[in-house]
């Protein structure tokens, strides 16, 4: 199920498997230029259940402007709250933005994993 698809993020939602799927892409400065993220991301967690994992294709995303990263941690923090089990992160190559995607998951308290392959990670979070 399709939540969201803009040219900087896509959510969806796959019920069957209690899982959200997230894709970022690109440099976002302002918060301004994803104005529905948290919304979007409200009505993603209507459709699943407290236990759910979310999937993050994070591989196209550069490390964001300091406004947006809080922007990030508060999503993260409403997700841990809603009952977010577990987050697998398909992540960037580059050292800064795992740097950055740990930070922004210690500060929430996401518990998640790094992760190059996609299938290996939907595994990890099926277990």
């Amino acid at each position: 199920m399709e939540i969201a698809k803009t040219d900087k993020y896509s959510i969806e939602v796959n019920k069957a498997k209690n899982r959200i799927y997230l894709k970022i892409v690109g440099f976002w400065e302002r918060k301004e230029e994803v104005p529905n993220y948290l919304s979007d991301w409200q009505r993603a967690i209507k459709e699943v259940t407290k236990g759910f994992t979310i999937l993050s294709d994070l591989k196209e995303m550069i490390t964001p402007m300091p406004e947006v990263a809080e922007l990030h941690q508060n999503t993260q923090v409403l997700l841990v709250k809603a009952g977010l089990r577990k987050t697998a992160e398909l992540v960037p190559s580059k050292p800064i933005e795992q740097s950055t995607l740990k930070r922004y998951a210690k500060t929430s308290g996401m518990r998640k994993e790094n992760f190059e392959d996609r299938i290996v990670a939907e595994v990890w979070l099926d277990t």
